[in-house]
């Protein structure tokens, strides 16, 4: 598994700063992912979990999956993949 240097962590330390502060109680979790767009998509499908997301939200985080995956992929309807 590849570590990603230069994304910003998931659970920031100055979150758990803040949460001890404040004495709410605060869970973390370490994640590991093999690339950059395994982590997009991540936080893109664990934003579209949540209830209260409104429906222009819900579009954009599509759009930006879309997107995602697109990049994975490399190809459309009017390209072959490369061999």
């Amino acid at each position: 598994m590849a570590t990603i240097a230069n994304l910003p962590p998931i659970n920031r330390p100055t979150a758990k700063k803040i949460a001890e502060q404040t004495k709410v109680h605060f869970n973390t979790s370490e994640k590991f992912f093999d690339n950059e767009h395994d982590v997009i998509n991540w936080i893109i499908d664990n934003q579209l979990s949540r209830r209260n997301i409104t429906d222009d939200q819900r579009a954009y985080l599509l759009g930006k999956r879309h997107k995602e995956e697109k990049k994975t992929i490399g190809e459309n309807q009017y390209t072959t993949p490369k061999t």
